[in-house]
């Protein structure tokens, strides 16, 4: 403590100098058993002051003590360098954690230079800074000697610039590098990253899965944060479809949240729904105008009245898969004749719930991780094939060692009083699984190449049948060519238009029932909202002039009347 001069007047939280010295008056008073009024001071020089504030046991303020300080952040703090040679160093040795992120830092030499007076440093966040690469990175790896973590967000680099300063990161177990321009990957050189435990991909444009493969020699990465990253299929290499891949063998968590994962692009031509309306009549002739093949995208007008016990609807399915070459053998043809009692209700609408089970095929690709137990997997077009709770049920059962699903623990077994609405227990999910589709694996079991086409599809099977064993005949589900009847029109064909980009037109095939906020998600993949979250209205064929606002998150599309060829206009 420090008496004060005669004449001065100064306050608590002043900024004083004193032979050279500058600190913070953080105390004015008494301080026994000596007489007077004495100053508390907190030095900016550690070293300056006599104690920390505590006189004969009594404490009077706090000062500062930077030499404690483990975490520092001077995150947009107008930083451009180091500071005198040293002086780092001796005001806060001890820090483990700083954040110099958007700040005036223009290289690594520069950071290299900070980093090197913190020789506890574990954690780094250079994160909107502008950094020119140095010419030896391994000229500065003493520098970051102790560095585990390092988040560069929103740095204009491309995977190219991350492995050249990876060389200066030796030891580094965590790298979190969203919002960048990273579009394609590489392996990183040996002994880069070669203790990288942890990686955070968020928000690259990276699209192809293939090359996040080439990542897969990372042999002790445990987290990947592959979201919103733009992908839409998910492939590993194995030597068949139900054996391991040899890539990321430590993987355990895995994140591709917000992502365009489905099996088919809307608008593939090797997808389609054919209605053939045939009469039940010795002749045809009286329609020589009628094509007899009419699309679920045309309306359907049938030839003869709904009660006439001569007329017929044969439904010719072609099944939605991503090529046909992938079955040689098989005719893609099925008919499946309606019931007359039927007619009255198809004469107003007739749609078709196409089941296909190839849609999963990209997440059975993750059971070929020997490692993976968390998953998150939401946002995707694929989750919304099925109700939320069957959604949940297929993944579980696809993918053997998943012990977390969305933050959801996935139980061994159903367990208490409300069992039965428990849809995350493996158990349940397997063995509904193997009903499900127990009647199709007995009809191909006897036929090498039916077999092949269904373990392409459902690579667990065999696994789950030695498990549970075959179901018996009445506990099987009856599905007739995979194909349901609903008589309320489960899918609408819908254009996704905006204003801010006028040039985008997507048409896609969405199930009415999902909810409104899916559906705002979706909108924020297919367009650049700059992360903000869109505005939906709806615009039917039939009013063209007149927009409705969706504008209830909760409710589901199907409220606001939405019918094929209508437009969902979407502003930010």
């Amino acid at each position: 403590m420090t008496p004060p001069e005669s004449g001065s007047d100064p306050s608590v939280g002043s900024r004083l100098s004193c032979d050279g010295h500058i600190g913070t008056l953080l105390y004015i008073g008494k301080v026994p058993p000596t007489k007077g009024t004495w100053f508390g001071v907190d030095w900016d020089d550690p070293s300056r002051g006599k104690h920390d504030g505590t006189y004969h046991e009594v404490k009077y303020f706090e000062t500062s003590q930077f030499h404690q300080l483990t975490v520092v952040c001077v995150r947009d703090h107008l930083v451009n360098g180091p500071g005198p040679a040293g002086a780092l160093q001796a005001l806060c040795p001890d820090v483990t954690e700083l954040d110099i992120s958007r700040n005036l830092l223009n290289s690594w030499r520069t950071v290299a230079q900070i980093a090197a007076q913190l020789k506890k440093l574990q954690h780094l966040n250079v994160s909107e800074n502008r950094l020119q690469l140095v010419d030896d990175p391994l000229e500065h790896q003493g520098s970051f000697q102790s560095l585990k973590q390092l988040v560069a967000w929103d740095m204009k680099y491309d995977w190219s610039h991350f492995l050249a300063c990876a060389r200066m990161w030796p030891d580094i177990e965590e790298l979190k590098v969203a919002n960048n321009n990273i579009t394609t990957l590489e392996s990183p050189p040996c002994g880069v990253l070669s203790r990288l435990k942890h990686l955070d991909l968020h928000g690259n444009n990276i699209q192809d899965w293939e090359e996040i493969n080439k990542l897969g020699s990372l042999n002790m990465l445990e987290y990947l944060n592959a979201s919103s990253i733009g992908v839409s299929r998910i492939h590993f290499p194995a030597a068949s479809s139900a054996a391991k891949t040899h890539l990321f063998p430590a993987l355990k968590h895995l994140n591709i949240d917000n992502n365009n994962i489905q099996e088919q692009s809307p608008g593939d031509p090797q997808s389609a729904i054919i209605l053939t309306v045939i009469p039940r009549r010795p002749s045809v002739s009286q329609y020589p105008d009628r094509n007899p093949q009419e699309t679920l995208s045309q309306p359907l007008s049938l030839p003869q009245s709904p009660g006439d016990p001569q007329s017929a609807i044969i439904l010719t399915a072609i099944p939605w898969r991503p090529s046909i070459s992938h079955y040689p053998d098989s005719n893609p043809l099925e008919t499946l004749s309606v019931p007359d009692k039927l007619f009255t209700a198809l004469y107003q609408c007739l749609t078709v719930n196409f089941e296909c089970s190839v849609q999963w095929v990209s997440v059975s690709e993750l059971n070929k991780l020997a490692a993976l137990e968390d998953l998150k997997l939401r946002d995707n077009p694929v989750t919304n094939l099925e109700k939320m709770e069957s959604t949940v049920q297929i993944i579980i059962a696809r993918i053997a060692n998943l012990k977390m699903l969305n933050a959801e623990a996935v139980s061994v077994d159903r367990k208490g009083a409300n069992a039965a609405f428990i849809s995350n227990d493996r158990k349940g999910a397997e063995y509904d699984y193997v009903k499900k589709h127990g009647r199709e694996w007995l009809s191909v079991i006897d036929s090498e190449a039916d077999r092949e086409r269904f373990l392409t599809q459902h690579p667990r099977f065999p696994e789950l049948i030695r498990k549970y064993g075959t179901p018996e005949e009445g506990e099987m589900t009856t599905m007739q060519s995979a194909i349901k009847f609903n008589i309320i029109s489960i899918y609408s064909a819908l254009e996704f238009v905006s204003p801010n980009e006028p040039e985008k037109k997507i048409v896609q095939k969405l199930p009415r029932s999902i909810q409104v906020n899916k559906v705002v998600a979706f909108a924020k993949q297919l367009f650049n909202t700059g992360g903000k979250t869109p505005s939906l209205s709806y615009v039917d064929t039939k009013l063209p002039d007149t927009e409705v606002p969706i504008d209830n998150i909760m409710r589901d599309l199907k409220f606001y009347s939405v019918e094929d060829g209508g437009q969902i206009v979407v502003r930010w």
